[in-house]
């Protein structure tokens, strides 16, 4: 995945087993939220920082339970 500041928001691209994830996202240094899109669904994740990277949740729009997911700064 990836994170490009874009003005005030910044875009993120997420690939997970070939499919292909964009957001936009808000924050700063300690959190960040993303609103991403991939084919008709839309989703919210959200994000805090940790010593190494990022740990976050994420649903779907009309979802009903959350996933979880950490990046790793490298």
């Amino acid at each position: 995945m990836t994170v490009e500041w874009t003005g005030e928001t910044f875009k993120v691209v997420w690939v997970v087993a070939g499919t292909v994830y964009v957001g936009t996202g808000i924050g700063n240094k300690d959190f960040i939220a993303v609103s991403y899109r991939v084919g008709d669904h839309t989703g919210l994740a959200l994000y805090g920082k940790t010593d190494d990277g990022w740990r976050g949740i994420w649903t779907y729009a009309d979802g009903t339970k959350i996933g979880t997911e950490e990046w790793t700064e490298q």
